[in-house]
């Protein structure tokens, strides 16, 4: 039995007896792209494949109680070369012992983990230690984090082994990606910072791009913008950088705009079902509530064309009910990889200078009285560093600058200096301010 096979008998037995840990449990990080007009969202975290259990038979011997099968006779017959007697003896003796001997091949502890968990008090509701060591047997860490993503399993999985993964190579963007998608709502910053430092490395990554553009979206569409633009230059073909733009429009109270990138979205994809059901919601006159009058929301890029304003009205209420976060995997046994760290090293340095950054961007209008405009040199940055938070700390302190407030200015240059000393951008900056 090859490894995909071995994944759809241990999925159908599971579902089978009422396992449903098998798919992910948890909505993945797309879930934060949902907009409180309810609107569809796009570019949803990876779903597992449903599969159909096979039928169970039961071997039948004189000596079962009750005339029926003894929990040693489940399942269709002795799998690989193990004889019926050594399945009894081995289920007398604790199912770790078979789980993690060298001598079983991966077809035969299947078998086993099978009957261990069909046993009354050993059912299990998602993945646990001993499943994962059976169904990621040989594999590298990252092939074992792909694995429970794509074949279906408990989240906390698949963020354990992309740590682990991130430990052996902290340079990895495929696992630093997987891990951000995967992460719960109640860790969003992290998430951000994650994608920054994909960013950072990747400066085109897709999916960074576009899970920054749709979380920044609400709350700071000026960001959103600055992410969505990047989208639509890398990526033209594609509606997601243009739905991503327009969604920040309407939210900073500029509908013809909002409107006038929707459309353009749809011409380059035109079943895109974001920009149908928004359109279709605006052409309605339901429009989402903006953060700020649409006069103020002048600090972005030029509209591909204008459309005639509809009538605003307020969105339903944003949905901000708590989300059920799994529990870290228990210790494993000897045998297995110990715990990996909440969050890996490269994403820390992110999460620490975008709090100091947004909470000095915050303080910007009411110092100054005017609104913060978010990048405004993204191309000259670019050029000089890859680093988005180094851009935005060098941008906030220029505006303070423009708007009279050195002292401002100057603790936000200090703070860069502080957070990426080693950054070409902020090195080159810096040199006329010491």
């Amino acid at each position: 039995m090859g490894r995909y096979s071995v994944v759809a008998a241990v999925v159908a037995c599971v579902v089978a007896m009422g396992f449903t840990g098998c798919r992910a449990q948890e909505d993945a990080s797309a879930e934060d792209d949902a907009r409180a007009d309810g609107t569809a969202t796009v570019d949803e975290g990876p779903e597992s494949p449903q599969h159909d259990p096979p039928p169970v038979t039961l071997r039948q011997t004189p000596d079962s109680p009750g005339g029926g099968p003894t929990q040693a006779q489940l399942a269709g017959g002795p799998p690989g070369q193990l004889s019926w007697a050594e399945i009894d003896e081995r289920m007398a003796r604790p199912i770790e012992e078979s789980v993690y001997d060298p001598t079983l091949t991966q077809d035969d502890k299947v078998d086993l983990l099978y009957r261990h968990y069909s046993n009354p008090g050993n059912h299990v509701t998602e993945p646990d230690v001993l499943m994962d060591a059976v169904m990621t047997e040989g594999m590298t860490h990252l092939e074992a984090a792909k694995y429970w993503a794509e074949e279906g399993g408990g989240r906390k999985w698949i963020l354990y082994h992309a740590e682990a993964a991130l430990r052996s190579d902290p340079g990895s963007v495929e696992a630093l990606a997987l891990w951000a998608l995967w992460l719960p709502r109640d860790r969003a910053n992290e998430r951000e910072a994650a994608y920054l430092t994909v960013l950072e490395r990747d400066p085109t990554h897709f999916q960074a791009l576009n899970k920054l553009a749709g979380a920044t979206g609400w709350q700071r569409p000026s960001e959103s913008i600055e992410y969505a633009k990047r989208l639509i230059d890398t990526y033209p073909d594609s509606g997601a950088g243009y739905a991503s733009m327009a969604r920040a429009y309407e939210r900073l109270g500029d509908v013809d705009t909002a409107t006038s990138y929707y459309e353009a979205g749809l011409k380059v994809s035109p079943e895109h079902a974001g920009i149908l059901v928004n359109l279709d919601r605006i052409s309605r006159g339901v429009h989402v509530e903006p953060l700020q009058p649409a006069g103020e929301a002048n600090a972005v890029p030029d509209s591909p064309g204008q459309s005639p304003p509809p009538t605003t009205t307020s969105p339903p209420a944003e949905d901000s009910s708590p989300v059920s976060v799994p529990e870290a995997p228990g210790p494993p046994p000897p045998s297995a990889p110990g715990p990996a760290p909440s969050t890996p090293e490269p994403v820390e340095r992110y999460q620490n200078a975008l709090s100091d950054y947004r909470s000095m961007a915050d303080e910007f209008e009411s110092i100054t009285g005017q609104t913060y405009r978010g990048l405004q040199d993204f191309d000259s940055y670019s050029k000089e560093s890859s680093n988005w938070m180094a851009w935005r700390y060098m941008e906030l302190g220029q505006q303070y600058l423009d708007a009279g407030h050195p002292e401002e200015a100057a603790a936000a240059f200090e703070s860069a200096a502080r957070q990426y000393p080693d950054d070409p951008l902020i090195q080159e900056r810096m040199k006329g301010r010491r």
